[in-house]
């Protein structure tokens, strides 16, 4: 139920509470009150409609440059201990020969 929920927030701005508890194969208020704990727990920036029975998603993207900065954040000292890594397994191969 969780990855169908995540999935859909990430690819629709408004999703229809009903079509969505189908999906889940919850029914009503359950469905509601389920949806509103995922949204707090997920900390998602979205609203629920009750008038149309949607959820509006925000979808504030981050910078390209953020998101850059997030992805390479630990690269060098990823890549330090890969080549250390490297380095141990190397040795350790030449001291059985």
């Amino acid at each position: 139920r969780l990855a169908i929920f995540e999935t859909f927030c990430r690819i629709h701005t408004k999703i229809d509470t009903r079509m969505l508890s189908d999906k889940v194969d919850l029914g009503g208020e359950d469905a509601e009150q389920w949806l509103v704990n995922l949204i707090q727990g997920a900390k998602l920036d979205a609203k629920i409609d009750s008038k149309q029975n949607c959820i509006v998603m925000d979808q504030d993207r981050p910078e390209i440059y953020q998101q850059i900065i997030d992805k390479t954040k630990d690269l060098a000292y990823r890549s330090y201990q890969l080549a250390n890594e490297c380095q141990a397994r190397h040795q350790k191969s030449e001291q059985q020969i």
